[in-house]
């Protein structure tokens, strides 16, 4: 779709990640105009690669499931779970979600899925090196009329949605404040040739020195290891591209995963991440609404991140088309969406906060793992006891 300034859309989203994409090919499935702005060349394909079975539903409901598990997807049912380099548990998925299942798919698989799919919408526009520059208000001041980007492309739009992550300039340039905590860990990610015991099983390891490692297929070729460390333990490692001491740190408590210690190397090649927690008080201000890490961020130990995204992405797609229907206005609307996901959000930033916290005894770990939650069964009971 090409755009000219006097172009007018439904909704135009900052943000071309998980929550944006899903919401707006929910969105588009229903006819409405659709703008998407990623402010980068392309999008960051560098996000979770777990699909949760909350996740797996609304997939399944935008009927992209099949075209996903078509590509390469791993289904898998159990996860172990070690602390110090003992077995705490075995998540069963039957046994806690309905589900019974999640599935293991590169996040740069996902996306690009969503974008072949928007792609061929002729009421979808998405246009790349698009970083918002600034709103113009009308003339009462309240609402957003127009947005402009790279100081020359104005869209104007009924909503604008901020899916512009962590660091969102659409919450800043509407006023809303985010307390961003970041914790004292960071975590290194690359990918290697496959190995027998990542093959078999998902292994997640901590030990009491704050130290994690998550060992997961990622295609039939090939594993992602995820690795984390208190500073200033992980500079000392990572900075000084010291492959054998990061071997020797992690047998300490990586027991199950030998093959895939002795598969490491290339440190340069490690992406990194600061891990924090965050989530504002107010999701909305007049006619924008926050979405995904734009309103909130949890620590990935609970491998909810992506599916909480994706959740709060089919909430908004559903309560934006009771206003556009004329079933509630676009203040109620954006109320239900907020009442509807900010408990749910809260309660599992507030599980990984409390769970990364407890490395240092196997008892009180033990105690905070929570089966039901890492498999993101949304059940009241479930969230309440967090």
């Amino acid at each position: 779709m090409k755009v000219s300034s006097s172009d007018n859309f439904d909704v135009c989203i900052c943000g071309g990640g998980i929550a944006g994409l899903v919401l707006a090919f929910s969105l588009a499935q229903s006819g409405y105009r659709i703008f998407i702005a990623e402010k980068n060349e392309s999008f960051n394909s560098n996000g979770a690669d777990v699909l949760k079975p909350s996740g797996i539903e609304i997939f399944e409901k935008l009927g992209l499931l099949e075209k996903l598990v078509q590509r390469e997807a791993r289904e898998r049912r159990f996860v172990q779970i070690f602390h110090n380099g003992s077995l705490a548990t075995e998540i069963d998925y039957q046994k806690e979600n309905k589900r019974g299942y999640f599935l293991l798919v590169p996040y740069k698989v996902v996306l690009t899925l969503l974008l072949e799919e928007l792609q061929e919408l002729d009421n979808v526009c998405i246009a790349f090196n698009s970083p918002m520059t600034r709103l113009v208000w009308g003339d009462d001041e309240s609402t957003v009329k127009e947005v402009v980007f790279n100081h020359e492309t104005v869209i104007k739009c009924r909503i604008l949605v901020g899916a512009d992550g962590l660091k969102s300039a659409v919450r800043e340039a509407i006023g809303i404040p985010a307390e961003i905590e970041y914790y004292t860990q960071s975590m290194y990610f690359h990918h290697f040739p496959m190995v027998d015991s990542v093959d078999q099983c998902n292994r997640l390891y901590v030990d009491e020195k704050g130290g994690l490692a998550y060992f997961y297929p990622i295609s039939n070729t090939q594993f992602r290891c995820v690795i984390g460390f208190q500073r200033p333990e992980d500079r000392k490692i990572f900075e000084e591209g010291n492959l054998a001491q990061l071997k020797i740190r992690l047998a300490e408590f990586v027991t199950a995963s030998n093959d895939a210690l002795g598969i490491l190397g290339e440190m340069n090649k490690f992406a990194t991440f600061p891990l924090c927690k965050m989530h504002v008080s107010k999701y909305y201000r007049n006619n924008v609404v926050l979405l995904g890490n734009a309103a909130h961020a949890v620590h990935p130990i609970t491998g909810q991140g992506m599916n909480l995204a994706i959740e709060d992405a089919s909430v908004l797609s559903t309560c934006l088309n009771d206003y556009f229907q004329g079933f509630a206005s676009l203040s109620l609307a954006l109320e239900n969406f907020q009442n509807t996901r900010e408990f749910t959000n809260a309660s599992v930033i507030q599980y990984g906060h409390r769970l990364v916290n407890s490395f240092g005894s196997n008892d009180e770990f033990c105690k905070m793992l929570n089966p039901k939650l890492q498999t993101s069964n949304r059940e009241t009971i479930v969230l309440e006891a967090v």
